[in-house]
């Protein structure tokens, strides 16, 4: 999909295990967050303010570049030699911890134009059923370097160079990140948990960072206590919640960590816990992805993951059911008591106008009784706030907002309970 982050109160994930996403048909109380596309997380918009013309065309020179040094060497890409580039090769690719900087962008610019592709494929005629072709790849080229034409379809053109520019960009940034250690520090390794780790990537999944950017918040131990370093090239996990199902997954490749959630100056934790929850959703839905992490992108909810992470029951609270000194009592003892929470938008004037992306999850830092302010945080990572094409400031990754503000913006709250279940508080249900 290729709309903005879309997030559906009817639709669950097909999970069959307790702390996944059960079907919420008709409870408004869950709401299901399945970032569709990310284009707001690295800034790029075709009409970004700031954006020059010669730095648009040198971009376009680079990605060409790496598309003709990816093409030259398509036979070792090309597994089976039947001359297409399956997906099944492209994740496989993916996997590879040789790839040079180059070849590592030309694989994931195929992983994210690849439907696109295939659409403008069908509509000059260039059979691309199988894969991406060599003649594909010529029409990818043509398209990013002369735009789109009347000839074939033009919004799947332009959707193909907006996904590579914005592929580009990413990449680009995300080199200069990459990391070869889990934590920074080695000696103090839990100096290197916390919420700033944590930069979302180019999947769908902001659910599941927003509950680990919190819980990294609040109870960054019990992180370090999840991840077992097995110091021979794999992490072995075990959630609180599923502490009967521990999950081994590999080291990060660099092109995993440009890809999904990025490497950062703190280490690689986060995407070893993004690898696990993935291949933890695999096991339990009968999926079979190459690249473990790609099973989130078909969304959850936060209150299953906070569970998962915290071995707590977990509530979901209305914002525009629950009064707001509720509201505030509720985010006061939680923060006091080091309990993670998350924080979920919808659609609406309201939010783009306050600088938030609409239906995403946010995960929350603190709260301040005294001025009633809320501070969250954007799983983008995006450090700067930014103006959109309407002038608009978009917040950066951390920021802080008046409870009024927050309870018109946020239509959930979501918090992990107190261990005495006399203390916790049921959610209000919408009547009729």
């Amino acid at each position: 999909m290729l709309e903005s982050d879309t997030y559906s109160p009817a639709y669950g994930l097909e999970h069959d295990f307790d702390f996944a996403a059960e079907n919420c048909q008709g409870d408004s109380s869950s709401r299901l967050y399945e970032d569709s596309d990310l284009s707001k997380q690295s800034g790029f918009q075709r009409n970004d303010i700031g954006r020059s013309e010669s730095s648009e065309s040198q971009s376009t020179a680079e990605i060409l570049s790496v598309i003709e040094q990816g093409a030259a060497s398509f036979r070792r890409f090309d597994r089976n030699q039947d001359g297409f580039l399956s997906y099944l090769e492209i994740d496989q690719a993916i996997l590879d911890p040789t790839l040079t900087d180059s070849h590592l962008e030309f694989v994931l610019l195929l992983k994210s134009v690849d439907n696109k592709l295939q659409l403008v494929a069908r509509e000059s005629h260039i059979d691309g059923s199988e894969g991406i072709s060599r003649a594909d790849l010529s029409l990818l080229k043509t398209v990013i370097r002369t735009g789109p034409t009347k000839e074939v379809n033009t919004t799947a053109e332009q959707l193909v160079i907006d996904e590579s520019q914005r592929c580009h960009k990413n990449v680009q940034t995300a080199l200069t990140n990459i990391t070869a250690e889990l934590y920074d520090n080695q000696q103090t390794p839990l100096s290197s948990i916390r919420p700033e780790a944590i930069k979302q990537g180019m999947v769908g999944d902001c659910y599941f960072l927003s509950s680990v950017g919190s819980t990294a918040q609040f109870n960054p131990e019990s992180i370090l206590k999840m991840i077992e370093d097995n110091h021979n090239g794999t992490y072995t996990v075990t959630f609180p919640g599923a502490a009967d199902r521990p999950i081994t997954v590999a080291a990060p490749t660099r092109a995993e960590q440009a890809f999904f959630t990025k490497g950062s100056p703190d280490g690689f934790w986060p995407l070893v816990l993004e690898k696990a929850y993935g291949e933890l959703v695999q096991k339990t839905t009968n999926r079979d992805y190459v690249l473990d992490a790609d099973s989130l992108s078909l969304g959850g909810l936060p209150e299953k993951v906070l569970k998962l992470l915290t071995g707590s029951e977990v509530e979901s609270y209305q914002t525009e059911i629950t009064p707001r000194s509720e509201i505030e009592s509720l985010l006061v003892e939680a923060t006091r008591e080091s309990r993670p929470l998350v924080a979920g938008t919808d659609k609406g004037p309201i939010v783009e106008q306050n600088g938030l992306v609409g239906q995403h999850a946010y995960a929350i830092l603190a709260f301040d009784p005294r001025t009633k302010t809320v501070t969250l945080r954007n799983p983008y990572g995006k450090l700067d706030s930014t103006r959109n094409e309407s002038g608009i400031e978009v917040k950066g990754h951390t920021f802080q907002m008046p409870l009024e503000e927050f309870c018109r913006c946020f239509c959930t709250l979501t918090i992990v309970q107190p261990a005495d279940p006399a203390r916790r508080r049921p959610a209000r249900q919408q009547l009729g």
